[in-house]
């Protein structure tokens, strides 16, 4: 774990998941939906009730080197969004879940999954998802 995250991992964490934006739930919501499909990301399931959406990048799979090593990569993300609604505005919590798997014919299959800390990332998403609600409140 980052050093950032060792002290106060929760309120860290928080800080690089969380961004809060000053428009209604709706348009946040269809923003974010929006932004994650423009971006490749496959949306499994999206509730708008509960503000849950569930995503998967497109998976990376390295066969090319099989038959010399006879190991097989793959790697995938999963997205998890909770769009919460408040009298003022709408906070969007992201989380980024990477999956990695190798597969041997002589050691058998290894998972590793581990959450994206990287804050970069979750500001290249709100800042799109920024994009798209200024975009929509000029279509209005």
């Amino acid at each position: 774990m980052p050093a950032s995250l060792a002290s106060e991992p929760s309120l860290a964490l928080k800080a690089i998941q969380e961004r809060e934006f000053e428009k209604d739930k709706q348009t946040v919501f269809a923003s974010t939906v929006s932004v994650l499909q423009n971006i490749g990301y496959t949306i499994r399931s999206a509730d708008y009730n509960a503000g849950l959406i569930f995503a998967d990048a497109p998976k990376d799979v390295d066969n090319g080197s099989y038959w010399l090593t006879g190991v097989t990569y793959a790697k995938e993300v999963r997205l998890t969004a909770f769009v919460n609604a408040f009298p003022r505005k709408t906070i969007v919590r992201l989380s980024f879940v990477e999956t990695k798997t190798s597969k041997s014919w002589w050691s058998g299959k290894s998972l590793k999954e581990s959450m994206i800390l990287e804050p970069s990332v979750y500001e290249q998403i709100f800042d799109k998802i920024g994009e798209d609600i200024f975009l929509r409140e000029g279509m209005n």
